[in-house]
Formats: C-alpha cells, structure tokens, sequence
C-alpha cells in the first residue's frame, strides 16, 4: 500500500518536474519571457522532490530540469547585458524607482527634463520702444498725392437706375430672353459666368450680372462654384424652378470698370 502511494507521489512529482522543462524550453525559444520564471522557487521545489526519486530515470529527469533552469539562468545574464548595450531601462524598475524616490527629487527631476510648449507673450517697455522706432522710420505717404478716380467707390440705388440697370419691377419678358440666351449658350452643358455677363462697356456689364441674379434667384439657373480654380460656372435649368429643399447661399462678385 505504502510503495502504492509513493508510486503515486513519484509519478505527479515528475509532471511538476515536465512542467519545470517545458517553461524552461519555452522561455529558451522565445515563446515566453524568461524573466517569469522565478528561478528560486523552482530550484527550492526541485529541492523539496528530491527525495521521491528512486529510480535512475526519475534522477536523470531531475537533473535535465536543473540544467535547463542552468541554461534559462544564462539567456537572462545575455539579455540583461543586450539590454545594457541598448541603454534599455526595463518599466518596471523606474516604476519601482518612482515609487521609492521622495517627492521633492521628483520635482526636482521634472523640472530640469520640463520642456514648456506653450509660451506667453505681453507688451513690455521693451517691446513698446521697439514697436515706437517701427512706426517711426517708416515713409510717411500723403493721399491727396494720389489719383482719386482710381480709389474704389460704391453705387447707389438711383445711380443704377440711371444706367438703366435698376428698375422698380424688372418685367419677365426680359428675364424670358435671358434665359432663352443662356440655354441657347450651353445647351446640355454650363458657360463660365464672366464670359456671359461681360458685355464691352461697364453698364451693361453691371446690368447683366443683375439680371442673372434674378435668374438665379427664380430658379431659371444655377451657379456652380470652382474654389480652388477661382471659376463660377453659369447652368440653365429646364424646366426653370426653386427645389423645396434648396440651400440659401449668397455669392459676391466684384466687376471692374
């Protein structure tokens, strides 16, 4: 009964013993990291199964587990040196190392590595002496030494109905043909917007860049707007109307005289 049981110990002594080679195999080819493996307590469970061997196989087998913790004991010596080669510094000591530091030496060590992003700028006497010999070196300009027809200038209301541009109430007759223009223009396609209002002198030019708004505003037409190439591109619709949906947008177009 008694060489039963100590049959029975000698056999799941040796499976601890399997297991002992084969994390020491695993940590040898790279499978794990051979600084899991805690090397004292292994050899002190080794230790403590050495008395259960009987047989000459049970002691070889002991003996292959000690040799190869002996090998994983070398590889952690070359990876600790490979480390230090590479300046390397495990995460887990400076952790340690934070932690048992007092908080003044960290602050310490903060401050000298600190690398401020951001800076704050304000006017000081300095700057204000600088800005003040800036401003004073440069040429001074007189305006009334300039043309003053070619400053920009604006229209009124009454201006654009003298030029006929303007009316109380624009009759659809005249909307009508320039549709009929536009479409005859484009066809199934689009023209560039300047192309159809430029029309030789600045009035009608004025006039009928007006007279596309309304057409655009009714629904007639449509803008299409090229930001990156700097083009408006003139569409008729057909048939002419405004969508329920449709997006309220305003464009600006500066014409030369």
């Amino acid at each position: 009964m008694q060489d039963d049981q100590a049959a029975v110990e000698a056999s799941e002594a040796l499976e601890v013993v399997d297991r002992i080679i084969q994390l020491c195999i695993d940590a040898d080819s790279g499978r794990a990291d051979p600084f899991a493996f805690d090397v004292k307590a292994q050899l002190e469970k080794l230790r403590s199964l050495l008395s259960l061997w009987k047989t000459t196989s049970q002691l070889s087998k002991d003996v292959e587990a000690v040799y190869r913790i002996a090998l994983l004991i070398r590889l952690q010596e070359e990876v600790v040196k490979h480390r230090s080669s590479l300046l390397y510094t495990d995460p887990l000591l400076v952790e340690l190392k934070i932690l048992a530091s007092d908080p003044r030496e960290l602050a310490t060590a903060f401050l000298r590595a600190w690398r401020p992003i951001v800076a704050l700028q304000q006017v000081n006497l300095e700057l204000l002496r600088l800005a003040y010999g800036y401003w004073s070196n440069l040429r001074r300009l007189r305006l009334d030494q300039y043309d003053t027809s070619m400053l920009p200038s604006k229209l009124g209301i009454e201006q654009l109905k003298a030029m006929g541009v303007l009316s109380d109430e624009i009759p659809s007759k005249v909307l009508e043909e320039m549709h009929q223009e536009l479409v005859a223009k484009c066809g199934d396609g689009m023209v560039n917007y300047w192309e159809f209002v430029s029309q030789g002198d600045f009035a009608s030019t004025v006039k009928r860049a007006v007279l596309v708004s309304f057409l655009v505003t009714l629904g007639y037409a449509e803008l299409e707007i090229e930001p990156l190439e700097n083009r408006i591109w003139l569409k008729p619709k057909k048939p002419p109307g405004i969508p329920e949906a449709a997006e309220k947008k305003s464009l600006v177009v500066s014409i030369k005289a």
